[in-house]
């Protein structure tokens, strides 16, 4: 005859307990209170340092900021030379195997005619050169070239920096080694206000270029000089701004863009 499953014994919640401190040596609510304890002790010290963690990166926002802006710019850098050997290397697999040809036409022209927008061109040149000074001439070139900078500063760092701020900075790189600073009342430049002044410096200092030395004493740091070096090595490159206005006044641009296009 086939026995029937037996019903598995049930054991009491006081057994139970009584088990676990005979085979623990504690008591079941002593390991669970313990437990609970140890859990509480790791979320607090996990929220602490999450707490400093967060202080650390508002802290160095900026600072990590202006680093990613750099390596990103050099990222940039050597991206473009990257594309222009690229560029060079298609060109020379281009020509290979393909023979230069040269075809001289000797009786075609008998002089040279040069076309309306280049005579136009070399006539205002030569009425600049012989009617405006040598001074203007840089003047306007450094100014633009200023403006010019601080237009691609603005566009980069998302900045609405002028050319006051560039005189502020001028004003305080002067007085670099005054250790304690420089105030707005000892800052005088013509046309400019001392609120003017007041609020160009209080700009710059929440832009990083320029250092706060107590209340109302300020100091250039290393960013502002940057930016100065940067401006200042803007006329050793580039295109010229006199003769871009005169092609871009006498139409000289558009035939030379013609002209590469042939």
């Amino acid at each position: 005859m086939r026995q029937k499953n037996k019903r598995p014994m049930r054991r009491k919640l006081a057994r139970s307990h009584r088990e676990f401190l005979e085979k623990e040596g504690k008591t079941f609510t002593d390991v669970r209170t313990a437990l609970q304890q140890k859990i509480s002790r790791r979320d607090n010290r996990i929220k602490i340092l999450r707490e400093q963690l967060k202080s650390i990166e508002d802290e160095h926002k900026k600072e990590i900021h202006q680093i990613g802006v750099l390596n990103r710019r050099e990222l940039r850098k050597l991206q473009t030379k990257i594309n222009n050997w690229e560029k060079r290397y298609r060109e020379l697999q281009n020509k290979v195997g393909k023979k230069p040809r040269t075809v001289f036409y000797r009786t075609r022209y008998k002089h040279y005619v040069p076309p309306a927008v280049v005579e136009k061109f070399e006539n205002t040149l030569t009425e600049v050169r012989n009617n405006v000074s040598e001074r203007h001439l840089e003047n306007f070139e450094k100014f633009t070239k200023v403006l010019q900078h601080l237009d691609e500063y603005n566009y980069e760092f998302v900045t609405d920096l002028n050319i006051t701020h560039y005189l502020l900075l001028l004003t305080l790189l002067f007085h670099k080694e005054t250790l304690l600073g420089i105030t707005v009342s000892n800052i005088e430049i013509p046309t400019l206000t001392p609120h003017t002044i007041r609020k160009g410096l209080n700009y710059l200092a929440d832009k990083g270029l320029i250092t706060r030395v107590g209340k109302i004493k300020f100091k250039i740091n290393g960013m502002g000089e940057d930016l100065l070096n940067d401006i200042r090595n803007k006329d050793s490159f580039g295109n010229s701004a006199v003769l871009e206005q005169i092609k871009k006044a006498t139409g000289m641009r558009k035939y030379e863009e013609y002209d590469d296009l042939l």
